[in-house]
């Protein structure tokens, strides 16, 4: 470690695309980022010959040694997916661990990979089953850990709102919850067989929202659904805004679209707000315009401002950084907007009678 290192700099691991790690750590290099990207020599058989290569010894990432108030440039370098966390707390290498594997790497001795579990190997699924036969629930299922789903300068933002109370509502499975409770549906869940003996199968009419119907059947039903924290999904979020709002889009409009089924209304109130905040904004600014009060255009726009900004900078008080607070407001409303404008669409499209599925 260098004697002039700034005390407010630690090292973090990055994760990073696969089998970009030299590069992603050269885009880092040129922001007079401190990086390490260890490696290893390995032996590879090709058609006309045998040649020692050397490969990253932690694949998939990179560590650097930044401040964490200062982490908004290190996530925007192309390559970088997140900062590695623990739980929803991001975690600083240890200064001895890191001189560990300099000293380990400068040594020449031999290194490799542990080798972890690979394709093949046999697991045991422990949480799943047990916490269906302790609780009596029906269906069982985890808490979603919401991660970048790539590089991006809204993709760390995005992760953030789909973990946030304002972004998706009460859905306890989205906020990690910190303790077993029943809720109204899980994300990757465990079901007792006899459930789709008692109420059918999952409806193959649909394209999406297939488990909120099916949630809803179940609650019907008089079925209990537990959510058990210690079970843990990886949700990988879209990193690009425009992917975002196209598949808020399109969720928003298979909220809605299952009624040309028959099928009862099965979501839950936080699917029908972007609804309802859509479908005001377009009746307050008509109101305004046709009455000449201009003042009318705000009264739904001006409260979801506030509380969207309030919303932001929140989260980038609580994260250390003045930049986000624009980009959660963004990443806010394009969620809200674009959920809502396609369940207007949807309910435009039952209306017209073109709502039916094929």
């Amino acid at each position: 470690m260098s004697e002039n290192t700034i005390p407010s700099q630690k090292w973090y691991a990055l994760t990073v695309q696969y089998q970009h790690e030299r590069q992603t750590e050269k885009a880092l290099q040129s922001k007079g980022l401190k990086t390490l990207v260890p490696v290893y020599r390995s032996r590879r058989q090709w058609s006309d010959r045998v040649k020692d290569i050397e490969l990253p010894l932690f694949a998939g990432y990179v560590l650097c040694q930044f401040d964490l108030n200062d982490r908004i440039p290190v996530l925007d370098t192309p390559g970088v997916f997140k900062i590695v966390r623990f739980g929803e707390a991001v975690v600083a290498l240890e200064d001895a661990e890191v001189a560990g594997i300099q000293r380990a790497v400068a040594s020449k001795l031999p290194l490799a990979p542990w080798p972890y579990l690979k394709a093949g190997d046999r697991v045991k699924v422990e949480h799943g089953a047990s916490n269906l036969e302790a609780s009596g629930a029906d269906c069982v299922g985890g808490a979603m850990r919401t991660v970048t789903g790539g590089p991006g300068a809204f993709a760390e933002s995005i992760r953030i709102g789909l973990s946030q109370p304002f972004g998706v509502g009460n859905a306890h499975f989205r906020t990690a919850a910190d303790a077993p409770r029943f809720v109204d549906t899980v994300f990757g869940a465990c079901w007792r067989r006899e459930v789709f003996e008692r109420i059918g199968w999952f409806d193959e009419r649909l394209r999406r929202s297939q488990d909120i119907e099916f949630s809803g059947r179940l609650r019907r039903a008089g079925g209990k659904i537990l959510l058990s924290p210690e079970m843990r999904i990886d949700y990988y979020a879209r990193p690009t805004l425009g992917g975002f709002w196209r598949q808020n889009w399109t969720n928003g409009v298979w909220a809605t679209l299952p009624l040309a089924c028959g099928l009862p209304l099965a979501i839950r109130w936080r699917h029908l707000a972007p609804l309802a905040l859509v479908a005001g904004l377009a009746a307050s600014t008509a109101a305004g315009v046709w009455t000449g009060i201009l003042w009318l255009g705000w009264s739904v726009a001006g409260p979801y401002l506030a509380a969207n900004l309030a919303a932001s900078m929140q989260v980038a008080w609580r994260e250390r950084s003045a930049a986000l607070a624009f980009r959660m407001l963004l990443v806010f409303a394009s969620l809200h907007l674009a959920y809502g404008a396609g369940s207007c669409w949807g309910c435009a499209r039952l209306a017209a009678g073109r709502g039916a599925l094929p």
